[in-house]
């Protein structure tokens, strides 16, 4: 439903109200919505010295990548790099290079008749 087909200001007032509490993103301008632009997350990682609990030196965080497929691939490259995308996503959202000797990355697959995609675990060493 538009807003200018509200003929109450009241309820037209409360309407915008509760739009803003739910939606705290949104805003309207003249009448069309518009998103803030989001700020970019802090890297949590980024420039923080790390207490590591780890017995390797310099492992900060351990990465695993369960992919669930319909048929298997090759393990060694098929695998690393079908999943290449979202590990940059998620080397960048770390704030670290996915070459980085903090980060300790695993691959996994299973095969599944039903929904395919990753599951992504990741553990603070």
């Amino acid at each position: 439903m538009k807003l200018d087909a509200i003929k109450d200001p009241q309820l037209r007032a409360k309407i915008l109200e509760l739009d803003r509490i739910q939606n705290p993103n949104r805003r309207i301008l003249g009448g069309l919505e518009a998103k803030k632009p989001q700020p970019n997350p802090a890297p949590p990682l980024a420039g923080k010295s790390l207490q590591f609990k780890s017995g390797k030196k310099g492992v900060g965080v351990c990465v695993t990548l369960c992919s669930h497929r319909r048929r298997l691939l090759d393990s060694h490259d098929n695998l690393r790099s079908s999943t290449k995308p979202l590990v940059d996503a998620i080397a960048k959202t770390i704030g670290l290079d996915d070459a980085d000797p903090r980060i300790v990355w695993q691959y996994h697959q299973l095969q599944t008749k039903g929904r395919e995609g990753v599951v992504v675990t990741l553990e603070r060493l």
